[in-house]
């Protein structure tokens, strides 16, 4: 159960006051990127934690992009894990991609 531990410390050890939404709004903003409005769902995890998992479709984003993001994800300061992504070509023919991520967080209640 090493692996359960580290999870648990992860958890444990992220920022009190974490907000994944306003988290990923302030990055979107920051990195110039354009997105549908996110939707947010949380639920309970067993009696000890509460998942939150905020949904954001990119219309239209380069895959540089797309990684910068992906990259700023891993690094955030909270333990976030990317449940879903969707990437798939723009008919336009411009290099650019459409992608519709599922980024959670699990806090402790």
């Amino acid at each position: 159960s090493n692996k359960l531990d580290t999870i648990r410390q992860n958890i444990a050890s992220q920022e009190h006051d974490f907000t994944l939404m306003p988290f990923l709004e302030n990055l979107i903003a920051q990195q110039r990127l354009e997105t549908s409005p996110l939707t947010q769902q949380s639920y309970p995890v067993g009696k000890k934690y509460t998942e939150t998992t905020v949904t954001a479709d990119f219309k239209s984003i380069s895959l540089p992009q797309l990684i910068s993001f992906l990259q700023q994800i891993k690094t955030a300061p909270a333990p976030l894990t990317i449940k879903n992504i969707n990437i798939s070509q723009k008919k336009s023919g411009d290099n650019l991609l459409e992608s519709k991520l599922q980024i959670s967080n699990l806090q402790p209640i």
